[in-house]
């Protein structure tokens, strides 16, 4: 029997433009749900509409979509899910691969093009409480996560990357870290075809391609964006 399937991704602000164009990339490669959860309701998809935190914060879409990110996931009732940020694309029909690897695995995410926890600590606002100890650290992307939420550890391991960033608001390569450290559980790392940044520019055979980069744009606009 098929486990159920959708697709989710978070809007906090106003995402219309690039919500569309989001909807409008899955559609030619899937039929699957797809859930947005915004602090706001759109008329052309289904949305489940909820309070943000973080109110007047410089980085409330941030903050907002990376907890959403977790909490979606764990409150979708499907079975297996894959999060994609709005600004992402799918440019390959194998990416239906990563639903499998979370039902075997649990939790799958990419790795980040910073490559360590150290490093993306040093950017911009929400960097504090990297340990510097753990420089070295893998860093995950968060763009794109396949979850298998019958899996033994997805719960636990979501439930701790929404209480780090209750607790003290990070990042979001931070609250997958944390997560990790204390559930001692680290999801599956995804190749750099399924979150293919700015800094990737030599990948020939993309699955998935985060857009929202000037420099990813501009790299694979005539052959996929």
């Amino acid at each position: 029997m098929a486990k159920s399937r959708c697709i989710i991704t978070t809007a906090f602000g106003d995402r219309t433009k690039q919500l569309k164009g989001f909807v409008e990339n899955i559609r030619r490669f899937s039929d699957l749900p797809i859930w947005v959860y915004a602090d706001r309701d759109y008329d052309f998809v289904p949305t489940v509409t909820v309070e943000g935190r973080w109110k007047h914060h410089p980085r409330y879409g941030q903050r907002n979509g990376d907890y959403w990110q977790a909490a979606g996931v764990l409150g979708c009732g499907y079975d297996e899910v894959l999060y994609l940020d709005d600004d992402m694309r799918i440019v390959s029909a194998d990416f239906v691969q990563g639903f499998e690897l979370a039902r075997i695995f649990g939790v799958c995410l990419p790795l980040n093009p910073r490559r360590f926890i150290g490093v993306d600590g040093k950017i911009g606002q929400d960097s504090a409480g990297y340990p510097e100890h753990l420089s070295k650290a893998t860093a995950y992307n968060c763009g794109t996560m396949f979850v298998g939420n019958s899996h033994r550890a997805s719960k636990s391991y979501l439930m701790q990357w929404m209480g780090a960033l209750e607790h003290e608001p990070t990042r979001g390569p931070m609250a997958a870290f944390i997560a990790a450290q204390r559930t001692q559980f680290a999801p599956y790392v995804l190749q750099d075809e399924w979150c293919v940044c700015g800094r990737h520019a030599k990948i020939e055979d993309p699955i998935i391609l985060h857009c929202g980069h000037e420099p990813c744009m501009a790299r694979y606009k005539k052959e996929f964006c």
